[in-house]
């Protein structure tokens, strides 16, 4: 009897890049340590946000700050796991993500939910979960909610709820909007244009 195991490493390099003539010089760049995924620059470029995996903690997920002038790092959400899609605030100082509580795993028909940590204090603070949230996951989902994206002014968001529905969630009413809807719909990306006049996904 033989048994496999397998195991997916997913690898950050930050490299130098010419926008004018599309060359990276890879042989002057650097990588970041371990398995990391979901790397995303702060508004200002002094910090980088990524998801880092460590199956040997007892957070297996966590949620990871560098500064890249110091190479500092700094974790965030302790009680998160699964989390993804990590956003800075237009302001730079909140994370958004989707993730799992696990002081919730246990709540009836819990499947995640929307959480926005700051970044100076580590308050985590949670937008929406799956538990009340007016929409239900199917029953096949893991996770209830993936990619999100904050409006320019970061006073909505956006959100995939899969698997059918593209939403914009006013944080201050709590209204959601659905944008799009399709039964097909695959979460895969989500990423707002700088202007803030388009959504890609």
């Amino acid at each position: 009897c033989f048994t496999g195991l397998s195991r997916t490493v997913y690898l950050t390099h930050i490299i130098p890049f010419n926008a004018e003539t599309g060359e990276a010089r890879e042989e002057s760049g650097r990588s970041l340590t371990g398995s990391t995924d979901w790397p995303v620059w702060s508004p200002d470029g002094q910090y980088l946000a990524f998801i880092k995996e460590n199956n040997s903690a007892d957070k297996a997920w966590q949620l990871i700050v560098r500064n890249l002038s110091t190479g500092e790092e700094r974790m965030y959400a302790s009680d998160l796991t699964s989390i993804r899609s990590p956003r800075w605030s237009p302001d730079g100082n909140s994370i958004l993500v989707a993730g799992i509580d696990k002081t919730k795993l246990h709540s009836k028909d819990y499947k995640g939910g929307i959480y926005m940590i700051n970044v100076r204090t580590g308050l985590m603070t949670e937008i929406i979960n799956s538990s009340n949230y007016k929409y239900n996951a199917r029953e096949n989902t893991v996770l209830a909610f993936s990619n999100v994206e904050w409006t320019q002014d970061g006073k909505s968001i956006f959100f995939i709820f899969p698997g059918d529905k593209l939403v914009k969630h006013d944080l201050v009413s709590g209204e959601d909007m659905v944008l799009y809807k399709h039964p097909a719909f695959s979460p895969t990306t989500l990423i707002r244009s700088p202007d803030g006049k388009y959504i890609l996904f």
